[in-house]
């Protein structure tokens, strides 16, 4: 059985891992609002990057926010991020 791909979001000093289809699910709603506001374009823009590198995002307040708001709909109501602190992401 593998491995889940994950994608890790830098959200505030604290890191939320996400699984890849959830990233994609969140880029694809971003992407759809990116009309609307710039946090949303900007948004689906860098999970875009993130699905394509793997490498962990830092979003602004602009993204946060738009992010917030797609979480809030009730296609993603039963979606969890798992949530850390920035150092427990840390290698030992």
């Amino acid at each position: 059985m593998g491995s889940v791909a994950v994608i890790e979001l830098d959200i505030m000093g604290k890191v939320a891992s996400i699984a890849d289809v959830d990233a994609r699910r969140l880029r694809d709603a971003a992407s759809a609002e990116a009309g609307r506001s710039a946090g949303h374009r900007d948004l689906s823009l860098l999970l875009d990057r993130a699905l394509e590198t793997h490498r962990r995002i830092a979003l602004q307040r602009g993204e946060q926010r738009a992010l917030d708001a797609i979480l809030k709909t009730r296609e993603f109501a039963d979606l969890r991020l798992e949530i850390k602190d920035r150092e427990d992401t840390r290698p030992s």
